[in-house]
């Protein structure tokens, strides 16, 4: 059969088959189901609902958090993201942060039309991290980490990064996807939280090293997923801010792009908890992204849809990182002079993905030892 056939085959076949199909289910939807649907989104609004959304809490985050809590600690984070961004604002002689976003929205120099200049910049702010990385890490990823652009055919539909792990036999090496589509709708400054989040020194320390965990059994070093989310997207936004640590960011203004990272992830808490347990409407969460999250309405509407679906996952990054930061204090106020950063690091990512309950409980004696160790050696 021709290529011609073939493509006229399908075509019927959606024509005579899946068009009216969908046509028929619109028509359910319109006629019969919307009338009966509840008129709030949250998951508290059904049968049990409150008792659902601890238990999605708990599914998504591996703790057992309130959603009164979850939404205090999201209005206390992002107002302190911002009291930082007003701060940076006011020193590069803005009025404020609002003003700010104004400015580097309109500055030529934050725009590209090169999609190859976004895949230079990450590549350099790679290579940068990587350089500077032993001083943060004893133990680092054997495998390389390679930036590619997306590819075209997938472009449009794709996130504006993702990081893909080397294969298992070492035969392909990570590769850090950064999406080039429209270039110059994406501004510069934030390209460098994105990249320290996917790459290094985040996604690919955390799962490159996992890979390499020969004292963990397979399943352990490969479906890390299923211990779910909150460990490694809480290590991606703890990445973004040891960056700072680091001194990897170039400029304040990349400043501003992990701030803005952070507070889109510290908004995603008080809107879920808003949604889920606090009888929050649609508009009033979609107001809510797109003016604290610092969002476009068009993605706020798109992210506050998925909120809906999926209570509870959206908080494993905020309260990942969290417990990341909170285990590092409890550490470091317990070992005073004699705590070691590097050990910290290596010990955190030496077991793997693990609940976040289980991080919190073993890492202060998982430290210990190993500073322990390096002392008597």
């Amino acid at each position: 059969m021709s290529d011609d056939a073939a493509r006229e085959r399908v075509h019927q076949a959606a024509h005579d088959v899946l068009y009216p199909a969908i046509q028929r289910y619109r028509d359910f939807l319109a006629d019969e189901y919307e009338a009966r649907a509840r008129p709030m989104p949250g998951i508290s609004s059904t049968p049990d609902g409150e008792a659902a959304y601890r238990l999605a809490i708990r599914m998504q985050t591996t703790l057992d958090a309130s959603p009164e809590e979850v939404h205090a600690f999201g209005l206390d984070d992002l107002e302190w993201i911002e009291r930082d961004k007003d701060t940076i604002a006011r020193g590069l002689g803005h009025a404020d942060r609002i003003a700010l976003d104004a400015a580097l929205a309109d500055d030529p120099a934050n725009h590209t039309n090169d999609p190859q200049e976004l895949v230079r910049m990450a590549q350099a702010q790679t290579e940068r991290a990587f350089a500077a990385a032993p001083r943060f890490f004893g133990r680092l990823p054997k495998a390389d980490c390679k930036v590619v652009a997306v590819e075209e055919y997938r472009e449009r539909e794709s996130p504006p990064a993702f990081y893909m792990p080397p294969s298992i036999d070492g035969t392909r090496q990570a590769q850090y996807y950064l999406n080039t589509y429209q270039p110059h709708d994406r501004l510069l400054h934030k390209v460098a939280a994105i990249t320290f989040h996917e790459a290094t020194p985040g996604h690919h320390f955390q799962i490159g090293i996992e890979m390499e965990l020969d004292h963990l059994n397979a399943f352990r070093r490969y479906g890390s997923r299923l211990a779910g989310a909150a460990f490694a997207e809480g290590w991606g936004l703890y990445a973004e801010r040891l960056a700072d640590e680091m001194q990897l960011y170039a400029s304040e203004t990349e400043r501003v792009g992990m701030l803005e990272t952070q507070a889109f992830r510290a908004a995603r808490l008080v809107v879920d908890s808003g949604l889920h347990a606090m009888g929050w409407d649609r508009e009033r969460a979609i107001r809510f992204m797109h003016e604290r999250g610092t969002l476009p309405i068009v993605d706020a509407e798109i992210e506050v849809d998925r909120y809906t679906i999926w209570p509870g996952q959206a908080l494993s990054y905020k309260l990942g990182q969290r417990e990341i930061e909170r285990a590092r204090d409890e550490v470091s106020g317990r070992m005073s002079e004699r705590f070691d950063v590097r050990a910290f690091h290596d010990q955190v990512l030496a077991h793997g993905s693990v609940p976040l309950q289980t991080l919190r409980r073993e890492i202060p004696g998982w430290v210990e030892a190993e500073v322990a160790a390096r002392s008597g050696s």
